[in-house]
């Protein structure tokens, strides 16, 4: 984390932001989501620090002071000696510091109402997308507008849920990446009119303009291609460990860094994925899939829509194991969960449920079809066995 956004951070606990400084963080935060876990920290000790400063301010004599106003005149009363003791003082100043930080930050989130009740929802269409000037813009639902670089030049178009590239035929290429967070997803379309669809947590990193024979991109996470067809150049998706070369064609990736494999579905037309110096062609209806522990991969068939529906706006599911789907539900629904008994992991749930739907809907529809319970606090989530 730079030092500019620590320092923003720690001045946030000692006054209010500015307009200006508020969309700079909310932009930077969007497009780091894995720095979130450091900055709830950082935010925890500057209100510690901010709780420490109060304390300080205190006028311990003048408080005193009206204390022997009120009760001077009681029988028995006297205000007994703390010299000697000052070092007790000390030692509870910093932990009584951090306690009224953390009995702020939960009386903050009670005072909304109580917690079980609250109202988890689904991810929407939001983003971050960086450009190769160093400009930051935060694309957002529903919002239509015109992106112009820091030359002047209007590169792309947010419309309808939907970023539009080179829209004016930007001539020079320079990379160009968009990020979408946790409890997002977003939809661009690329220089050669390939609609990519961009899902929670993910990252793609492309060119403003395709130069040369060859269209290519880099993802992280999961997105599906509809590719323009161009025989003259192929197109290209990098991951972590497999290049997907296409020429036109729809097909998914799934290579989220945390999960222990990678995964390439073909829904129409034909690819070839290079893996290890091999080359493994696909039909339609056939899944690429290789784990991170080094085994072989493997080539079957599968029902597309298990992997492809998401971008309909369904989930799918079919005999998957409670820790896989809790995983893909976390992306979705911006929240964490947590096994109290680490049996519930093996679980199976089959099930299909719209993304908008209401989260505790979905917990409870779970909790119908297997022996596990959720208990929901705030944005936690504890699973256990019934």
């Amino acid at each position: 984390m730079t030092e500019d956004i620590v320092q923003l951070v720690l001045e946030a606990s000692r006054r209010e932001l500015t307009e200006e400084e508020r969309e700079w963080l909310e932009a930077w935060l969007a497009g780091h989501p894995e720095d979130e876990a450091e900055l709830r920290e950082l935010r925890r000790c500057a209100e510690a620090e901010q709780a420490m400063r109060t304390y300080r301010e205190i006028d311990a004599r003048e408080g005193w002071r009206k204390v022997d106003e009120r009760t001077g005149r009681r029988p028995g009363w006297r205000r007994r000696s703390l010299r000697g003791r000052w070092w007790m003082a000390a030692a509870v100043a910093l932990p009584f510091a951090v306690g009224v930080a953390w009995w702020g930050m939960e009386w903050r989130e009670r005072s909304a109402g109580p917690v079980a009740e609250r109202v988890i929802r689904g991810g929407e269409p939001k983003a971050v997308l960086e450009m190769a000037d160093g400009k930051v813009v935060v694309l957002e639902k529903n919002r239509v507008r015109d992106i112009v670089s820091k030359e002047g030049v209007k590169v792309a178009k947010d419309s309808a849920n939907t970023l539009v590239l080179a829209l004016d035929g930007v001539k020079e290429s320079r990379p160009t990446t968009i990020r979408v967070p946790q409890g997002g997803e977003y939809r661009v379309v690329l220089p050669d009119s390939t609609l990519v669809w961009i899902n929670s947590g993910s990252e793609l990193r492309f060119p403003s303009v395709f130069v040369g024979g060859k269209r290519e991109v880099e993802l992280k996470g999961e997105a599906y291609f509809e590719v323009r067809r161009d025989t003259a150049r192929p197109f290209v998706v990098r991951t972590g460990g497999t290049a997907v070369r296409v020429l036109g064609t729809s097909f998914n990736v799934c290579n989220y860094e945390d999960d222990d494999r990678e995964q390439m579905t073909l829904a129409e037309g034909a690819v070839e994925v290079s893996y290890r110096s091999r080359a493994y062609r696909l039909k339609p209806g056939e899944q690429f899939e290789a784990r991170r522990d080094g085994s072989e991969p493997v080539v079957r068939e599968v029902d597309v829509r298990l992997y492809t529906s998401w971008r309909d706006g369904m989930f799918r599911f079919q005999d998957m194991p409670l820790d896989e789907l809790m995983t893909k539900l976390q992306r979705w629904y911006d929240v964490e969960f947590f096994f109290v008994n680490a049996g519930c992991r093996d679980y199976r749930f089959t099930g299909a449920i719209r993304r908008d739907a209401d989260f505790q809907e979905f917990m409870a529809l779970i909790e119908k079809t297997t022996n596990v319970r959720f208990d929901i606090e705030g944005t936690n989530v504890m699973i256990s066995e019934k």
